[in-house]
């Protein structure tokens, strides 16, 4: 029956996939703007790589991708709401003309972050950095100094100046801690304001749901009697639904899964050994249905638009409903050939099991509301299964399982 049941949902995730993915291609375009310096705009899909290529944006439209650097384009926003233009920075380490400048904020002060740092422009078109030294990645004494708190306490003025001294001392130097307290001061001034952060959400939730067939292979625990061992049936179905959590900000290659499995199998195993003295014939039959909780921490280390090849770790536990209907145990003696039959119970699985996992997966097509998958999962669960030959044997569990899969999200309109 599970296996009826796997196939029936493999069909309809394939049809399902099928026809969101049709409709996924043709909604959500890209709503990326960029400025030219002849003052025209162009719409399309921008990618900006601002530590490999801080002078550099490449534009898709319609499939037509073109390339422009800060000699051609005067800025571009982005369908979150980052902004960048070419701005002259006043800096004395590097020309910043030559660079695409972050704008955070705009109002009667700007904010602006260029290779990582920050610079605030007050009223009279002064360009003050945010930090003692102008460029290279920020030292932990540079991230604890209260520099960024001084200078803003030396700019921010007037009678709203108390209204903002009341966060001061919180103001973290991030774009989101800078700007929430500029819109504080530029608020209670009255003053208008635009705010160009990121409007993303910090993760995206997506449903996940996989099918396909586990293989079971028994191997010898360490130190444990070396029996010698045959599944009738090594490959099971199986299926897994739960979450994905991706794109995460600041973090864009880690994707998180946590899935619950299940799968059932009624199976014959039987069992060989021999010492000095007896031999052991040993067969069971047995039902054994299986709920499965997975974690994995994945890392995309080949992304593309279209494609995303990406590896996965993490703890894999599960919980067994395991039944022996029939066992039978036939000891010989060797040097006699005398035989002794023992019926009952001889084999027994773990009722839970603590387990690593590992993945490799690919991205095989995407879009903004759906993904298709596929992965090669792998479980590694010490002696996690045990066959009573007069003493103890004890077997470490190692899973392989294929699964295609498919995983969508709900965008707001």
């Amino acid at each position: 029956m599970i296996k009826n049941y796997t196939l029936f949902s493999l069909f309809f995730l394939l049809g399902l996939l099928i026809s969101n993915v049709a409709q996924g291609q043709k909604e959500i375009p890209s709503k990326d703007i960029l400025y030219l310096k002849d003052g025209s705009i162009i719409q399309g899909q921008i990618t900006y790589n601002a530590k490999k290529s801080p002078d550099e944006v490449t534009l898709d439209v319609n499939g037509e991708i073109r390339k422009f650097t800060v000699n051609e384009a005067e800025g571009f926003l982005l369908e979150h709401q980052e902004k960048y233009i070419v701005k002259d920075l006043q800096t004395k380490e590097i020309d910043s003309k030559n660079y695409f400048t972050r704008l955070i904020f705009e109002g009667e002060f700007n904010l602006y972050q260029l290779l990582g740092r920050f610079y605030i422009e007050d009223k009279n078109n002064r360009i003050i950095p945010l930090q003692k030294s102008e460029i290279g990645n920020f030292t932990k004494k540079e991230k604890s100094s209260k520099y960024h708190l001084s200078i803003l306490s030396y700019l921010i003025q007037g009678a709203c100046k108390s209204a903002g001294e009341l966060t001061l001392e919180k103001i973290q130097l991030n774009d989101e801690s800078l700007s929430n307290y500029l819109s504080t001061f530029h608020e209670c001034q009255g003053i208008a304001y635009s705010k160009y952060v990121d409007t993303r959400p910090r993760l995206q939730i997506n449903y996940y749901a996989l099918v396909g067939v586990n293989h079971t292979r028994l191997n010898n625990s360490r130190e444990s009697l070396p029996v010698m061992r045959k599944i009738s049936k090594t490959t099971i179905p199986t299926l897994q639904a739960g979450l994905r959590l991706d794109e995460l900000r600041g973090m864009p290659r880690v994707s998180m899964d946590f899935l619950i499995g299940i799968s059932s199998q009624q199976n014959t195993i039987d069992f060989f050994y021999e010492d000095n003295v007896y031999r052991y014939n040993v067969s069971t039959d047995y039902t054994l249905q299986t709920i499965s909780a997975n974690w994995f921490v994945n890392y995309s280390f080949l992304k593309t638009k279209n494609f995303d090849l990406y590896a996965g770790l993490g703890p894999m536990n599960r919980v067994n409903f395991y039944t022996s209907k029939y066992g039978m145990t036939e000891q010989i003696r060797t040097t006699s050939g005398f035989a002794n039959l023992f019926e009952g119970q001889v084999f027994d699985i773990a009722s839970s099991t603590l387990g690593l996992g590992f993945k490799l997966g690919s991205v095989l097509k995407k879009n903004n509301r759906s993904r298709i998958t596929a992965e090669l999962i792998m479980d590694y669960t010490p002696r996690g299964a045990n066959v009573n030959l007069m003493r103890l044997a004890y077997f470490d569990q190692i899973n392989t399982a294929i699964m295609i899969g498919y995983s969508f999200r709900h965008l707001k309109k």
